[in-house]
């Protein structure tokens, strides 16, 4: 990962399973990450929103208030809708997995007791966060450095095949009907 501290990463643990919660808080603190907790969708909500984790991992199956209906939600919030959001399910494969990922998650894990998934899928999380905040970054740095040239775009005229609704093959053929006329009066 891109940064040499890995503690410097928040993570939030969302499982209504105490043992579940245990488990992964256990592995991510052994790899050094800052993690907080939430045992519901209201109660994930409100940490998310104080806290701004670097990454969430969301149970599907939570009371009172569904992951997805937490993922949509947190995807919804102009601040908090960059937060990865690896969606955890129990076992069986993945049924609904597109409807988990179209309502929010980035990413999911159906055996979250398999640490070494766990621990990939996070870290792939990160890299992909830290790249998109990187090119936020730099983007806002080449609008700042270019404000002279960017008002200076906007007033240029475009080129006249694009503002006069011909089109170029249109030009293009005139062009050749004219050459052709061109030629056969010389002749």
């Amino acid at each position: 990962m891109e940064r040499t501290l890995q503690n410097l990463y928040r993570i939030l643990v969302v499982d209504h399973e105490p043992e579940n919660v245990r488990r992964l808080t256990d592995w991510l603190r052994e790899d050094s990450f800052v993690v907080s907790t939430a045992c519901d969708g209201p109660q994930a909500l409100e940490m998310a929103r104080r806290e701004t984790p670097d990454l969430i991992l969301l149970d599907r199956a939570l009371p009172s208030l569904s992951g997805e209906a937490v993922a949509r939600e947190l995807k919804k919030d102009c601040h908090l809708g960059m937060i990865p959001i690896i969606m955890l399910t129990n076992g069986g494969g993945l049924p609904g997995a597109a409807e988990m990922l179209e309502h929010g998650a980035d990413d999911l894990i159906s055996d979250p007791t398999n640490i070494h998934e766990v621990r990939s899928r996070i870290r792939t999380m990160l890299k992909k966060r830290d790249v998109y905040l990187q090119l936020e970054q730099a983007n806002q740095e080449l609008k700042e450095a270019t404000p002279a040239c960017s008002s200076s775009w906007s007033t240029m005229r475009r080129p006249r095949f694009a503002t006069t609704g011909h089109s170029t093959s249109g030009s293009r053929r005139s062009f050749a009907g004219r050459a052709a006329t061109a030629n056969t009066s010389r002749l």
